[in-house]
């Protein structure tokens, strides 16, 4: 195992410490949206940390799952539109206008191999629909505005502007792979993959102790598909 791996691992153990002191018994309607968010996230991120470094995909998509779980609205109605982008974008707002909320998201991404990464990531052109569309002019307008829009926001530590700059890039990669749109073995997967992952890596910590400690200062939307017997959980007729 790796360095970095068991970093990683301790720090995992370390969150799921800290939330079992900071939330000890069963959900109330005010707690279920946090503690089921956090639970979640930490459960994918626990099989992430199980995998090889080697398996690059499964790696991803468990981290992506965890994420996924921290941000995603229930969306059940019949007139059911994705919004993956928005409710990420007012997730980590939710999370900047936490008490120390904005500086701790500065913090992370003011590392320098932190914004390389992420850099790599913004000017990765397979990772822009306009690009496989053969819209070039477009892909150039609109990949030059969105780096312009990453920079401007790494210059001002506008965390929120910088990471969702991020995630319209993880988000098509995401796609790339779950759709089966790419092979396991593929370059233009591949090189994308290991930056994604480290990302995916920190970013997911920050996010769960931040919802940890500070977290019920703010109100969270209803928790998507709660378990049995939760406060949440349609009633039955």
């Amino acid at each position: 195992m790796s360095t970095r791996q068991q970093a990683f691992q301790d720090t995992l153990r370390q969150l799921a410490e800290e939330f079992h002191d900071r939330f000890p018994g069963k959900p109330t309607a005010e707690t279920q949206p946090i503690i089921d968010r956090v639970r979640r996230s930490l459960s994918w991120l626990r099989r992430t940390a199980e995998l090889s470094d080697e398996d690059r995909p499964p790696r991803f998509v468990d981290l992506w799952i965890a994420l996924n779980a921290l941000y995603g609205q229930p969306r059940y109605a019949k007139e059911f539109i994705s919004r993956d982008s928005q409710d990420f974008r007012e997730f980590v707002q939710r999370l900047a206008e936490l008490h120390s909320g904005r500086t701790q998201l500065g913090q992370l991404i003011s590392k320098k191999h932190f914004r390389a990464r992420a850099l790599e990531l913004v000017q990765n052109k397979y990772l822009w629909n306009e690009w496989w569309g053969k819209k070039l002019d477009k892909y150039r307008e609109k990949s030059g505005k969105g780096l312009v829009q990453f920079q401007e926001a790494s210059r001002n530590c506008n965390a929120p502007t910088f990471l969702f700059c991020l995630f319209e890039r993880l988000q098509v990669l995401r796609n790339q792979i779950i759709h089966g749109s790419s092979s396991a073995s593929t370059r233009k997967s591949r090189d994308a993959l290991y930056p994604a992952i480290l990302l995916l890596e920190e970013i997911l910590p920050e996010f769960i102790r931040l919802m940890i400690r500070k977290g019920q200062d703010t109100d969270w939307p209803p928790v998507p598909y709660p378990g049995k017997e939760t406060p949440q959980y349609p009633e039955q007729s």
